[in-house]
Formats: C-alpha cells, sequence, structure tokens
C-alpha cells in the first residue's frame, strides 16, 4: 500500500506535469543530503524535463533563480519548510498559497515520508541500533531495447527503498539485435545501474520461458514486463508473448507498462 500510494503522488494525476513532481522530490532529497536518492530523482527529472541538467542543478542550489513557474517556486518554499519540521510551516504561509494546497497536499505527503525516514536513520545511528533488514520484495524489471526503462525502474527502486527489497534487472541475451536495438539496451542497462539494480542476463529458446523459471529460483515477488500497444494480427490472432507469460505465472505477482 505505501508503494501504491508513492507511486500515484508522483507518477498519477496531477496539475504538477511528472518532472515537476520529480524536481521537488530532488530538492528535498539534496536538503536532506541524501545522495543516491537526489541523484535518482535528478536523473528522472531531467528526463522528464527534455534531459535539462542545468536546470535540476539550479533547483537544488538556488530555485528561486532557476527558470521554473512561479507556482513551483512557492511550492518548494513550503517544501523546504516541511523538510525542516511541520512547525516551521506559518500561518501566513498557509494564507498566501491557499490556492495551491491541492498540489502541496500531494506532495506533502511524499515529503513527509523522506524526512520520517531520515529522522529514524539518524535515530537508529545516534542510538547505536543495528539497522538489519530482511528482503520482504524481489522485483525483478525485464528490460528490452523498447521498454519503458526509466517507468519500471523507477516504481521497482520505490518498492526496493520502501519495503528494503531487492531490484534486478534482467534480459534476455539476443544475438539478432540490430545496433539500434543494442543501443537503446545499453541505454536502460545503464538506468538500471544507476538505480542500484543486480543486472542477470538470462539465456533459453523462450524468452518467457527463461523469465518464469529465473523468476522461480530467485524468488521473485513482482515481475516488471513492458508490452507494445501496437500488437499485429498474429498477437491478436494468436495471444502474444504476454499473453503466455500471464497464463503460466503461476500466481506471480506481474506488472504491465505499456509502451
Amino acid at each position: 500500500p505505501l508503494n501504491d500510494l508513492v507511486e500515484v503522488l508522483l507518477t498519477g494525476p496531477s496539475t504538477l506535469s511528472l518532472g515537476e513532481r520529480e524536481l521537488i522530490a530532488t530538492y528535498v532529497s539534496s536538503r536532506n543530503c541524501t545522495h543516491y536518492c537526489h541523484s535518482i530523482h535528478g536523473m528522472i527529472a531531467a528526463a522528464h524535463l527534455g534531459g535539462d541538467e542545468a536546470l535540476v542543478k539550479q533547483v537544488k542550489t538556488d530555485f528561486m533563480q532557476a527558470a521554473i513557474s512561479p507556482k513551483l517556486k512557492a511550492l518548494l518554499k513550503i517544501a523546504g519548510k516541511v523538510q525542516l519540521g511541520g512547525k516551521h510551516v506559518t500561518a501566513e504561509d498557509i494564507a498566501a498559497r491557499r490556492h495551491q494546497f491541492a498540489e502541496l497536499r500531494e506532495v506533502a505527503l511524499v515529503l513527509a515520508a523522506d524526512v520520517v525516514d531520515r529522522q529514524l536513520e539518524r535515530y537508529l545511528e545516534r542510538s547505536g541500533v543495528p539497522q538489519v533488514f530482511g528482503t520482504q520484495e524481489r522485483v525483478m524489471v525485464c528490460l528490452t531495447p523498447r521498454a519503458n526503462g526509466i517507468r519500471m525502474l523507477e516504481v521497482g527502486r520505490r518498492i526496493k527503498e520502501s519495503f528494503h527489497g531487492e531490484l534486478i534487472a534482467g534480459y534476455v541475451d539476443n544475438q539478432q539485435l540490430s545496433d539500434e536495438d543494442k543501443s537503446s539496451l545499453e541505454t536502460n542497462l545503464e538506468l538500471a545501474r544507476k538505480a542500484g539494480a543486480k543486472i542477470e542476463v538470462l539465456s533459453g529458446s523462450d524468452p518467457m520461458d527463461a523469465i518464469l523459471e529465473f523468476a522461480k529460483q530467485k524468488g521473485i515477488t513482482q515481475l516488471f514486463v513492458g508490452h507494445s500497444m501496437r500488437d499485429g494480427w498474429k498477437a491478436r490472432l494468436f495471444g502474444s508473448p504476454l499473453d503466455r507469460l500471464l497464463r503460466k505465472r503461476q500466481g506471480l505477482d506481474v506488472r504491465v507498462f505499456p509502451h
């Protein structure tokens, strides 16, 4: 449920764009000095903003001088205060930005979760309590040249961090890929490495069987697969590889990401 909430807040319907929401997450993570988090959020934000890494850097260092909307600047001001603690948000802040609270309510929940997580981590460190967690979720992202790698890996990363789980990025070796497809696959693999995923290369005459066999052996709890919305007549008549995977999954939680 927590992962579903975070996914809806950052990627569901909103008056804020995906890039704007990732910029807010980037800003708060940078203030928390969590290098991994603000690096990943920044990478996703830049991807949604046409590759504008300079804008992401500007937001982290001095968002008031950044080329963003006045509304986003206002939300970042309150986000910064929420990051410090709820008591820092004054009545004047609320009155001045009441019309923007529809967006703020969504983002504040994500920020609050981030703040609580950082506070808990600091408390455990000060108290000398060892942080030992068992893996509760094992997420496998199945990568192909055309898979929506950014979306799949971001959701997988959130599950991994929320539940102290494991993130695996796997692909079935295919010697027949074109140079263009090889380049696209390598781009997705680089995203996987940056997300902290373990890379696994699978082999087999039937890619779906290879994926399911690996998932069974490794105790995968969630399997992320891409699916083209432009299937041809053969797939509609005889069934697609995804149809076969869903028939054989035997209770495995499979999440489909269209592309």
